[in-house]
């Protein structure tokens, strides 16, 4: 085997340094356009919003929910939409949708409470 003289050896690797950083700085990783989940601090605890559930399977689209919103604008709360009493068959009532959603979650993850006891005091 034929070992390079140290002076090529370094262009090489000048070169393939310097391809590289190009390569990086033409094509830069894009960070997703919408973010997959939020998570939200609520006063009974943290929301994790998911954004797939609501625009993709419930096909709204970015309008429906954000309206003006600009970036870094406060969101709205989960009842602007989930009514406490709603008539829509298709809405979940705020607390369906938050039991759906936590109790889900922690089943799925195998962590958190899953019985009412848990998070409701009496």
């Amino acid at each position: 085997m034929q070992h390079l003289p140290p002076k090529k050896l370094l262009a090489v690797a000048i070169v393939l340094s310097l391809l590289g950083f190009g390569a990086y700085t033409l094509f830069p990783a894009q960070p997703p356009m919408e973010p997959v989940r939020i998570l939200f601090e609520g006063k009974a605890g943290n929301v994790l919003f998911d954004h797939q559930i609501h625009a993709e399977n419930y096909g709204l689209d970015c309008a429906s929910c954000h309206h003006n919103l600009e970036y870094g604008d406060d969101t709205f709360s989960c009842l602007a939409c989930h009514e406490k009493d709603s008539d829509d068959p298709f809405m979940l009532s705020y607390m369906d949708a938050l039991h759906d959603q936590c109790i889900q979650c922690h089943e799925d993850e195998q962590a958190g409470p899953v019985d009412c006891a848990a998070c409701h005091n009496r």
